[in-house]
């Protein structure tokens, strides 16, 4: 990408370039913008992008440039989503047991519980009780 311009690497649909012109919005009114982004990868397969940019100044407050740091998060957003969904299913057996069920930590606190046990404590969801 060195020796190319920003906006051949960058933004490569429409959609892209307008997300990009409310980012660099924020960057120019703060001087710096973090976030995230989905950006096209070079497979087609688009990819998470976990982005910090920092306006670089002289002394007089003149712009020298920006500091741009990026990161693929792609893989982690993709496990993420399967730990979510995996502890749903989880959550879903669990509930579908009709005794009470719970788990304690090493300190012996309650992390959670079926909804049968939430319903004989007067709790109307499991999730309050964490």
């Amino acid at each position: 990408v060195i020796d190319r311009k920003i906006q051949d690497v960058l933004f490569q649909t429409p959609e892209l370039a307008q997300q990009f012109e409310q980012i660099f919005q924020e960057l120019f009114r703060k001087g710096h913008w973090q976030g995230q982004f989905v950006q096209p990868g070079q497979n087609g397969r688009s990819m998470v992008v976990q982005s910090s940019i920092r306006l670089l100044k002289d002394e007089e407050g003149n712009l020298l440039g920006l500091v741009l740091v990026n990161r693929n998060i792609t893989d982690f957003v993709e496990v993420e989503k399967l730990a979510r969904e995996s502890q749903h299913m989880l959550q879903v057996v669990f509930d579908s047991i009709p005794e009470w069920i719970g788990w304690v930590d090493q300190n012996r606190l309650l992390m959670g519980c079926n909804r049968r046990m939430s319903q004989a404590l007067g709790v109307p969801d499991p999730e309050l009780l964490t």
